[in-house]
Order: C-alpha cells, then structure tokens, then sequence
C-alpha cells in the first residue's frame, strides 16, 4: 500500500495564543545557565515540557524558568556522570549513570545498583520508555522495569545472544527492537522480541560492516529508522517490513559520520552525530560548527519539544536549541479560552483535490489518535497517536496518489470518537 503524505501543524492555541520568539539558534552553557559544564551527555523533555539534561557532573532540571542541579552531593546520584534520563508518565524520571540508576518521584528517590537490586549492569548506555517499561541498555544485557520488578535479557536466560546492547525502541504491535553489537566477529545484529519469539537482523546482510546500531526511532507509519556509527562510516537505515534502505555518503546527501540520536519531526528526520542533518522531502541540509549557531560538531542526543524546538546535547559546547524563523522559549498568557468539549471539525477544503487541512481541539491533556480510512473502514494510515496538551491542532493530509472517492478521518481519544468524510477529487 502507497505511504500516506500528511504534516501535523499545531495550532498554538493551547493556554494561549501568545508565544515569545528569539533568533533561530540559542546556546546555553555554564556562563548563561545552570549547567555545571559544557559536556551533554542527554537531553530528555518529559510530558510537562521540562528539560532533564544529563552532563558529566550531573543531572540537570529546567522547567523553562528555573535551573536545578542535581549531584552526588546534594542527592542520592549514584554517580554525577548521566548517560540517559526517561520518564514514565507517572511524574516520575529514570536516570541511568556509569556507577547504577536512580529513579526520582515527588522529590523521594531510588538508587538501584548491582549490590542491591537485580539489575546485572551498573553502567547504563540508554534509558528509554517503551510499550509501557523503562528499558535499559548495557554491555551486560537489556534491563526492564515493569510493575515494580526487574527483568533481565542476556545470553545466559533468553534469546539475546549478545550482551553489548546499544539501543532499544518499541513499534506501535509492542514489539521490542534492539540494537546489539557482536565483539566476536565485529558486526552489529538488530534483534526484535514479541510473545517469546526472537528474530536476528545481521547489519552486514545489507552492506553495514562493523556497524554499531546506536539509534533507533519509529515514525508515525512504523518505519523503523535506524543510525549506525563504526570503521565504515555512519548510515542512515529506513526499515519498512523486509526492505532496507540505506543513505550513506556514497549514495545520498548525507555526509556521513557516526549516528547518535534520531528525533522524527512530521515526515521530517533530524539526525544527530556529526552535526545535525535534516532529511527532507529527500533533501539533505547539514548544520555544523562552521555554517550554524551549532557550538561544537559532535552530538550526542536531538529531540524536539511541543513548540518544535530541536533540543541539541553536544559533548564540548553546551546545549543548543534551534527552530528556523525563531525559537520559541515561552507562552504569553492572553487568557483566551480553551475549547471545554471534544471536537473534530469539518476538512477545508471539501471536496479537494490532493490535500485539505484536518482540525481538532481537545479540552485536556489526552492521549488523541487521528487514523484515515478508505470507505469500506480499511485502515490507511494513523496521522497522529500520542499524548496531546489542550489546544487546537491541524492536521494537513495528501492523499496524492490515490484513486478519486470517499475517505473517514476518526479522531478518537477515550471514550469519545468523531467521523468526518473526506471527498477526494482529481
């Protein structure tokens, strides 16, 4: 089936409609912030839109206003050296360190090492919330957290034959995705789980030697996109079922360079190594020390926030922040009312030919899902599935490619569901 073009637009109604807006680059460090050094080890934005920020001497919250610093002298750090930072959607944030993990809660705190808890790892390489767990990564195995018990992945006990473990993701069936490197023969192996059963990808059956997969992302068609860094030179990997494709240096825009992070913008992906790339609209645009506002070439983590700001940890120039035509760093409160109800309103244009603009507002934070269907209910395409602030919202959907007729959007969230008709004319 043809992949669906559509971009979801917030609307920036939300508490407001007010935003303040500076240069399209910002830089924070320790002379202009409450960063205790230049070296970005994370960036993790939870659900509140606060900023947890893993640094080399310790782990830092910025809630947008306030900088908190968080050590092995003022708390129960583990180590002041943060190697990944997750939330779990219960105001509550995992921290994985080189020396164990801590897990803060309403000020209270957890400290979980190899002496005194099941964990068979204390040096974490990833923390990632995933098909409702905290995972971590490490050389010793996966580790998940889940309803208050600890499981463990490893050579000894499950089909993981590979202990070095660099990534994990989950796709929308709940299946388990790791990026595992193999030091016996120096290949990189991508292995999936669901129900018990394992399945083993070998990266250089698609040409990736010596490959470690260190990124891994899902977008919103489960496209898994997959980052890889070693001897040969960093790729970009799209993942669509069986067929892999793969954009190096030798056969795309990308210039090549190790892949740290991947953070998915629409239909749009920003890669983080050396440099930040966007793929767009397959083009390529590289953002480096010499042509940007970017401090310092090499990027450990990029993720975005609701504003669609690009958060960038860098190991050696701070914390930069980009969005092109400004960065948005606050909301001015106009007192404008959010609507109190549910609503999925009528498409604009109807009929339309190729595109037409889809709106909703929501009266609460909620999970939304916005899916397409064709008019006999088969499911094309899911535009949106993912926890939504109060606000008004748009989604733009093309359906360039398909044939002339009539097509469902539902919006649903809860127990409220809406069905508007599509008329697609050529």
């Amino acid at each position: 089936m043809k992949e669906l073009l559509f971009t979801v637009t917030v609307l920036l109604f939300f508490y407001s409609t007010s935003l303040a807006q500076q240069s399209e680059w910002k830089v924070y460090d320790p002379t202009n912030s409450g960063l205790p050094d230049k070296q970005i080890n994370s960036i993790h934005i939870d659900d509140q839109n606060v900023k947890w920020i893993g640094t080399s001497s310790g782990l830092v919250k910025f809630d947008n206003s306030n900088w908190t610093l968080f050590n092995t002298t003022n708390s129960p750090l583990p180590s002041n050296y943060i190697t990944g930072v997750a939330s779990d959607g219960k105001n509550s944030t995992w921290i994985g360190t080189d020396s164990g993990i801590a897990h803060l809660t309403n000020g209270n705190w957890e400290v979980f090492r190899k002496a005194n808890s099941a964990i068979v790892s204390n040096s974490i390489s990833q923390v990632k919330f995933a098909s409702g767990a905290i995972w971590f990564t490490t050389d010793k195995g996966l580790m998940k957290f889940s309803n208050n018990q600890w499981q463990i992945y490893d050579s000894n006990n499950s089909g993981l034959y590979i202990d070095f473990v660099c990534s994990v993701v989950a796709d929308k069936d709940g299946t388990i995705w790791s990026g595992t490197f193999n030091y016996l023969d120096f290949n990189g192996v991508l292995i999936s789980y669901n129900n018990g059963g394992w399945t083993y990808y070998k990266l250089k059956d698609h040409g990736l030697f010596s490959s470690f997969p260190d990124a891994l992302v899902y977008d919103s068609q489960n496209n898994m996109w997959l980052g890889t860094k070693g001897t040969t030179g960093g790729a970009l990997v799209k993942i669509r079922g069986t067929v892999w494709t793969v954009y190096d240096k030798n056969n795309s825009g990308y210039k090549g360079g190790g892949i740290n992070s991947i953070a998915i913008e629409g239909d749009d992906k920003w890669i983080g190594g050396n440099g930040v790339t966007l793929f767009k609209d397959g083009k390529w645009t590289t953002f480096n020390k010499s042509n940007s506002g970017l401090p310092d070439d090499f990027v450990s983590e990029i993720t975005i926030d609701k504003f669609g700001n690009k958060w960038i940890a860098t190991i050696s120039g701070g914390l930069a922040v980009y969005k092109k035509d400004g960065v948005i760093s606050s909301v001015v409160n106009d007192n404008k009312p959010v609507n109190s109800t549910f609503q999925l309103f009528d498409n604009y244009p109807n009929p339309f030919n190729n595109a037409t603009k889809v709106r909703f507002s929501i009266p609460a934070r909620n999970r939304i899902q916005l899916k397409l269907y064709d008019i006999l209910g088969r499911e094309l395409s899911t535009l949106i599935d993912e926890l939504k602030d109060a606000g008004v919202y748009e989604a733009v959907v093309n359906l360039d490619g398909y044939p002339s007729g009539v097509y469902l959007c539902k919006l649903t969230s809860g127990n409220f569901s809406s069905v508007k008709k599509l008329i697609y004319l050529k």
